[in-house]
């Protein structure tokens, strides 16, 4: 499946068909996936959702938080490119869903078909240790 330039495209339609398929109340759904700009994430994912109901909440460990320059500069070794990561970075950091991308993780979203007053919210964790 084509994830779009910021590879939201598919998580934009699973997020758009989830809730009427969780059951009301109790019904959940968990995905693990790499989301563009963590610390907006939140809000980010709420627009993909089809209705203001449910709740969300995003998980995620600081230390795996990569810049878009980092990124690229893996992708770029992943297809063989010898480009400048910078340069390749500039092609891809552009989202007509976000706007400019700037970071980039792993992260851990959980869906929820309730509508109460918890929390929705974003949870960092980290690792304690030093990055290499």
């Amino acid at each position: 499946a084509d994830g779009g330039v910021d590879g939201n495209n598919a998580i934009k339609k699973i997020l758009k068909e989830v809730l009427p398929r969780l059951k009301p109340l109790t019904g959940v759904m968990l995905m693990v996936t790499e989301l563009p700009n963590v610390s907006t994430s939140t809000s980010q994912v709420r627009r993909f959702l089809a209705s203001e109901e449910g709740k969300i909440k995003i998980a995620y460990v600081k230390e795996d938080v990569e810049t878009i320059e980092e990124y690229s500069a893996v992708r770029n070794d992943e297809m063989g490119f010898k480009t400048d990561a910078k340069e390749y970075a500039k092609g891809i950091n552009k989202s007509e869903d976000i706007g400019v991308i700037i970071d980039r993780a792993l992260v851990l979203i959980r869906v929820e078909n309730v509508n109460s007053d918890d929390d929705e919210g974003l949870f960092e964790f980290s690792t304690g240790q030093d990055e290499d």
